[in-house]
């Protein structure tokens, strides 16, 4: 579920999921990682990630849902994203 489906940052990273991944997996040295069933079983479900712009890049982060809310409700009030 996306939480804010127009934001710019959001448009602009659609689709691109594997790119991100990848960009990561460089980062962090390595060339392969294992996710498991036990992984996904894990994961608190009130988690979620999220891509935040910077001017030098986007902030990939993961985050409570209700902190991403927040964050959206404040890109609405600036007027930098609508909420859908």
């Amino acid at each position: 579920m996306e939480l804010n489906p127009e934001h710019p940052v959001t448009k602009a990273t659609n689709g691109q999921w594997h790119k991100i991944a990848a960009l990561m997996m460089i980062k962090e040295g390595k060339t392969e990682m294992m996710i498991t069933e036990e992984d996904i079983k894990n994961m608190d479900p009130d988690t979620c990630i999220t891509v935040i712009g910077r001017p030098d890049g986007i902030l990939v982060k993961v985050m409570k849902v209700a902190e991403a809310i927040e964050l959206m409700q404040a890109d609405v009030e600036k007027g930098s994203a609508t909420m859908h």
